[in-house]
């Protein structure tokens, strides 16, 4: 299921980082990572269409975010990626090798400005 929208259709920002915020109570394997889906509305209301598992496609991915093998809180973040100027709503594949947390786990996106000084 896809999470909270993003409206990008007014501010057109072209640049974005996600941040992971979580802490497993089992460690993820050393080779643990999470992978950031955009599903777009590109006409501004109808989204790309799911499978009947909910699961993103390949050329939807935006981000792959690797994790620590710890039980410690982490704060991981991915690298820059861009998003067109309409609707998104973003999907979270978890490939840790753990389940996430019912609570306290979040993802946080941020825009980065067009010009840096």
């Amino acid at each position: 299921m896809a999470g909270t929208e993003y409206d990008n259709s007014t501010d057109l920002r072209q640049f974005f980082q996600a941040v992971v915020a979580v802490d497993f109570v089992s460690a993820p394997t050393a080779t643990g990572f999470v992978s950031l889906y955009a599903i777009r509305a590109v006409d501004g209301t109808n989204y790309d269409t799911l499978d009947s598992d909910n699961d993103a496609r390949a050329d939807k991915l935006v981000a792959v975010i690797s994790l620590i093998d710890t039980t410690a809180a982490q704060i991981r973040s991915s690298n820059i990626f861009t998003l067109p100027g309409c609707k998104v709503k973003f999907i979270l594949k978890n490939s840790s090798g753990q389940a996430f947390p019912a609570t306290g786990s979040t993802v946080t996106l941020f825009s980065q400005a067009d010009e840096l000084q």
